[in-house]
């Protein structure tokens, strides 16, 4: 349990536009969720999709044959002076084939369906919210350990539940490949398709992670010196070298920091880890 503090707030530079705003006290999170409600129009909803190829009139051998045809478009590959004009020339035929025989199609994501949270689980969830609600008012060790069972006790049934419908729809679809497959796709996580966070190239940004820990160590060296002079803290017979050695090695940089003390029984320094 962590101390009540102000950690999320939300700014408006005028009120006019404001109806409601609070906190809601959610179990997903330990942070509470601060709210606010606008006299705002609701946007449209976008419906998200994705793009693939529909492989459900494709045939391997007329692929082959009208990827033959191309053969006069794929040998100028040796007349490219680069590689990069080489792919180019590679894909453009490679592609122009396939969509004959593979053509793209959008797919609109839909969300992952939830089936198996049957009336227990929900009964448990009210149940996990009250408790939560209880803790937030009295704010007592036995209320916000009660609030940890049920929340707890509720991600265990989902699990349960979620693996025992999964099992009876492979059961009942075993002879069905195409409906077996959706079953073991929406069971498996899916994947991240969130790109990188940053934007710098990986070797400037490699560079600058470098830089930053390769001055770590001298950093806090200074900043003990500076500390110690500030209270007028003696260091006798007490010292700290901080040595850093930065090598380059099969084109990677290594970083290697070597802390050396020694320490005194009648030193009045004392030393952190």
């Amino acid at each position: 349990m962590s101390a009540i503090s102000l950690l999320d707030v939300i700014l408006v530079s005028s009120n006019n536009k404001v109806l409601d705003s609070g906190v809601l006290h959610r179990p997903i999170s330990d942070h509470s969720i601060v709210f606010t409600k606008l006299k705002v129009k609701k946007p449209k909803a976008t419906t998200q999709s994705i793009t693939t190829r529909s492989y459900k009139n494709y045939n391997a051998g007329n692929f082959a044959i009208d990827l033959a045809e191309e053969a006069d478009s794929l040998l100028t590959i040796f007349d490219q002076s680069d590689v990069d004009s080489k792919l180019t020339v590679l894909n453009d035929t490679l592609q122009s084939v396939l969509n004959v025989h593979a053509p793209l199609k959008e797919i609109k994501i839909q969300s992952r369906p939830c089936p198996f949270v049957n009336q227990e689980i929900k009964v448990l969830m009210k149940s996990r919210d009250r408790l939560l609600k209880q803790f937030t008012q009295s704010r007592q060790d036995n209320d916000w350990k009660n609030f940890k069972l049920s929340r707890d006790l509720v991600k265990e049934k989902l699990l349960e539940a979620e693996r025992e419908y999964t099992l009876e729809e492979v059961s009942a679809n075993k002879t069905n490949s195409s409906s077996l497959w959706k079953i073991i796709n929406r069971a498996i996580p899916s994947k991240d398709i969130q790109g990188p966070a940053f934007t710098k190239d990986t070797s400037v940004l490699a560079d600058e992670f470098n830089q930053f820990f390769a001055q770590v160590g001298p950093n806090a060296a200074k900043a003990v010196l500076s500390l110690r002079e500030e209270h007028n803290i003696t260091a006798q017979e007490h010292s700290t070298e901080v040595t850093t050695a930065i090598t380059k090695s099969c084109g990677t940089l290594q970083l290697e920091n070597s802390i050396m003390r020694r320490d005194s029984p009648n030193s009045n320094f004392s030393s952190y880890e």
